[in-house]
């Protein structure tokens, strides 16, 4: 079905008859679009620190990934075939989680800096997956935040190249 979001809740609507299906709160606000895969949804909270796993047919919480509080989950998930979820974070940091457990297997820094005593970081975009035909190699792309410390105010595209 198709999936609706509204401040902290994710609904599952009926796509002929557009009524709910179900309604999940997650407590904190949602604001990226939710990624499905083999029956689950993941979402992450913009205004809290849980990426979570769904049921997709019911809505029923499943798992998370969970971080100290102010870690903030901005940008969309992205899933593989082979069980990976990627994930950014306000924290600076890019997640490979395994989609089975939600458990991290890597991770990588991107770096922040302190302007003003306010914290600004990175990973706030939606992660891109490609396939290269010719090695069959997957790499993984994700664009950290304008904000970030450079002088000339760009944010910087990260390339991941993964097995």
């Amino acid at each position: 079905p198709p999936y609706q979001i509204r401040n902290t809740n994710i609904f599952a609507l009926n796509a002929l008859t557009g009524s709910v299906i179900w309604d999940e709160e997650l407590m904190d606000e949602v604001r990226a679009t939710c990624a499905v895969m083999d029956g689950y949804l993941y979402a992450g909270v913009d205004t809290g620190h849980v990426f979570h796993k769904l049921n997709a047919a019911t809505g029923e919480p499943v798992d998370d990934f969970t971080l100290p509080a102010g870690n903030y989950f901005v940008g969309s998930a992205a899933l593989t075939t082979s069980g990976l979820a990627y994930v950014g974070n306000d924290n600076g940091n890019f997640y490979a989680l395994r989609q089975s457990d939600m458990e991290p297997v890597a991770s990588y820094f991107t770096e922040y800096y302190y302007n003003y005593d306010n914290e600004y970081t990175s990973v706030c975009s939606s992660p891109a997956i490609t396939y290269s035909a010719g090695d069959g190699a997957r790499w993984v792309f994700v664009v950290s935040r304008g904000d970030n410390g450079r002088e000339d105010g760009y944010g910087t595209l990260y390339a991941f190249r993964t097995e």
